[in-house]
């Protein structure tokens, strides 16, 4: 039996949306663990710059204990990766959130992004019909990062100064 290519592709079947939606979780998962080996030093508090948590009452973490938790975190995304379970997703993210509350530097746009995609995973929790509804909420995701990314850029100071140090060092054109 040939296998019909256009039936996989096509929009209202079943299998390209939750191939789809698969596919969308394992590089989120994948490309957040790649990001926190870059940044490693983030994520531990044994580093030169300074951790500065979100209450004062909240004390940080000391070594080895936050190096046990950012290899916890890495392990069951690396589990979570491969072997998909919600429970998993939610130790995840409130893993995360403690790490947050810890210090605000570990707030970069990419981790919040990550952090925002593995939520709405957790929050659809009947992956069956909420596909269509999950693939949405990441494409006005990423349309709104464009947009205010694009909005904050609609200044004076990007266009007589970023766009003209763009126009001149990077393309070569004269003043």
């Amino acid at each position: 039996r040939i296998l019909n290519i256009s039936s996989l592709l096509d929009e209202k079947s079943d299998f390209s949306v939750t191939r789809r939606i698969a596919a969308v979780r394992r590089t989120i998962v994948f490309f957040f663990l790649i990001g926190v080996f870059l940044s490693f030093k983030l994520w531990v508090s044994d580093r030169l710059f300074p951790l500065v948590s979100v209450f004062d009452t909240i004390p940080a973490l000391i070594y080895p204990f936050d190096y046990i938790l950012i290899f916890l975190l890495i392990i069951l995304m690396g589990i979570n990766l491969f072997h998909w379970r919600n429970t998993l997703n939610v130790i995840i993210l409130l893993i995360l959130l403690f790490l947050f509350i810890q210090d605000q530097n570990r707030w970069q746009p990419w981790v919040y992004v990550y952090f925002i995609f593995l939520s709405l995973f957790s929050l659809s929790r009947k992956p069956s019909g909420n596909e269509n509804c999950l693939l949405l909420c990441f494409r006005l995701i990423i349309m709104g990062i464009y947009l205010w990314s694009g909005f904050h850029k609609m200044n004076l100071s990007f266009i007589n100064g970023t766009f003209k140090h763009i126009l001149i060092d990077f393309l070569g054109f004269q003043n």
